[in-house]
């Protein structure tokens, strides 16, 4: 499956850039998830370190949502503080908003220190 998931991953940026070579790539890592309600799922947790792990390689930029969220098993947690639905897979609208303000967040924070490193 990795293997699998790394080579559409790599098919889908050389894609992009064979277009469009100057375009900047943000890649995100997934949100951790249950299967049908009550399973985890530790394909995300898997995702998100491909991801990772070629965004390292090929110097492209990532924002590990996974990670910032909690990991493995942390979608429970999102549920009681009604960010997630009760699938486990989709966010309530808070969750949604919460998880686009951790983003701006990130890329704020990080043009501010590429500002202060380039002046």
């Amino acid at each position: 499956k990795k293997d699998e998931f790394l080579y559409n991953v790599e098919t889908l940026i050389t894609s992009i850039k064979s277009r469009n070579p100057n375009t900047a790539i943000l890649l995100t890592t997934p949100a951790d998830s249950y299967r049908r309600y009550r399973y985890k799922n530790p394909d995300m947790q898997a995702a998100a370190e491909v991801l990772k792990d070629y965004c390292k390689k090929t110097n492209l930029a990532y924002w590990d949502f996974h990670s910032i969220m909690g990991g493995l098993n942390s979608v429970p947690n999102w549920y009681k503080a009604g960010l997630s639905q009760a699938d486990r897979v989709h966010f309530t609208r808070a969750g949604y908003e919460l998880q686009a303000k951790l983003f701006h967040d990130a890329i704020e924070k990080g043009l501010k220190n590429y500002e202060s490193n380039h002046p």
